[in-house]
């Protein structure tokens, strides 16, 4: 989703059927990807040797081997690569044991366009999810090691310090990445900003610690950085969703938390980013904890950003007045809401909230214009 140049996964067919390998490579051609194909397991050895394969179609009865043995010295070299078992024989003991052994799917022969075409589409999808997950990684890693860099700071005491008292150092870098990204509805500049408002605001009122408020404002702008990395089709879909797609779009607390887990000082946020969508009486996901299990700032983050869907709307959910929204998170109370949250969260008076939305929404405008003009 990035708007960087396109790039395309590299991929290797290995199976000692030539008609095989042609049909497969015909059909990833009209799918609109180009491939390499080989004939035996040491060629394909060769091939890796000199090239790291994203992608790899795998037969598992070779001439010259086991495919079986060649999947677990493919994952070794790269984690991340995606292997698909060609079978003629579905749900067999074998391909059972090679999707247990780290390959991620299988085709079936024969082959039926329409049904390759299906498949090799969440192939892609699920190569694209990890390609994207380990470059926002990469970003992130460069966005921490420069701020450490121009501080100069070696305490690690001394740096947590001024982590807290510096945000904005970390996250502006954070803000300039995240407007590269070609996110959906609702991930605008003031969506961000505003969940920030609220969790400074809410935080407060609460009586959190700053480290806490500083948690939830980080929170406001990466709690769905990991849903950048599902399909468009998904996202923007106004639609009910299939089993598949609501399966694929409920994994983003746990991509986002993977990008971010690693970094100084954000243990916290990432624990943050994980739990968001966990309900108070365990109804969530993607864990299912309930009540005090979920970290204190999750459970305030959750209120927040269902107040700013309410009020907002979406593209599948019409927006909802003030009365309308605190009537709806005052019901929620005990089952996807902490109650004592929901009921400070109530306390802060309709005004203070409206100079917010008038506030970031001002800020939105006249952020759009600057950009259009300078796109002229």
């Amino acid at each position: 989703p990035e708007k960087y140049e396109t790039v395309y996964p590299n991929i290797l067919i290995v199976d000692d059927e030539k008609g095989i390998r042609d049909i497969l490579r015909v059909f990833i051609n009209i799918s609109g990807y180009s491939c390499e194909t080989v004939g035996s397991l040491r060629e394909a050895q060769n091939k890796m040797e000199g090239k790291l394969f994203d992608i790899i179609f795998l037969d598992l009865n070779l001439e010259d081997g086991y495919g079986m043995d060649f999947i677990e010295k493919v994952l070794n070299e790269n984690s991340d690569a995606i292997i698909v078992i060609v079978s003629g024989i579905p749900e067999s003991k074998i391909l059972v044991e090679s999707i247990q052994n780290g390959a991620f799917d299988y085709v079936e022969k024969p082959f039926n366009l329409n049904n390759f075409h299906e498949k090799f589409e969440s192939i892609i999808i699920e190569w694209r999810y990890r390609y994207l997950t380990k470059q926002y990684q990469l970003k992130f890693k460069d966005i921490f090691e420069n701020y450490i860099k121009k501080k100069e700071i070696n305490s690690k005491e001394t740096r947590y310090e001024d982590f807290l008292n510096n945000s904005d150092v970390i996250i502006k870098p954070i803000n300039n990445f995240i407007e590269k990204l070609n996110l959906p509805f609702p991930e605008t500049r003031s969506h961000r900003e505003r969940l920030a408002s609220l969790c400074k605001l809410s935080g407060r009122k609460i009586g959190l610690k700053e480290e806490s408020i500083m948690v939830l404002k980080y929170g406001a702008y990466l709690h769905d950085i990991g849903m950048s990395l599902e399909p468009s089709t998904i996202l923007e879909n106004p639609g009910l969703l299939s089993d598949d797609e609501i399966k694929l779009l409920k994994r983003h607390p746990i991509t986002g938390f993977s990008i971010v887990e690693r970094f100084p000082f954000f243990d916290k946020v990432s624990r943050l980013i994980l739990h968001h969508h966990e309900w108070y009486n365990g109804d969530g996901y993607p864990i299912g904890l309930s009540e005090d299990t979920i970290p204190i700032e999750a459970r305030i983050f959750s209120i927040i950003d269902a107040f700013d869907s309410m009020i907002i709307g979406r593209p599948y959910k019409k927006k909802m007045s003030y009365s309308e929204t605190i009537k709806e998170l005052r019901r929620s109370k005990g089952k996807q809401f902490d109650p004592l949250v929901v009921d400070t969260f109530v306390q802060i008076p309709e005004e203070t909230i409206n100079i917010i939305y008038i506030k970031k929404s001002t800020e939105e405008e006249s952020y759009v214009t600057k950009n259009q003009h300078s796109n002229d």
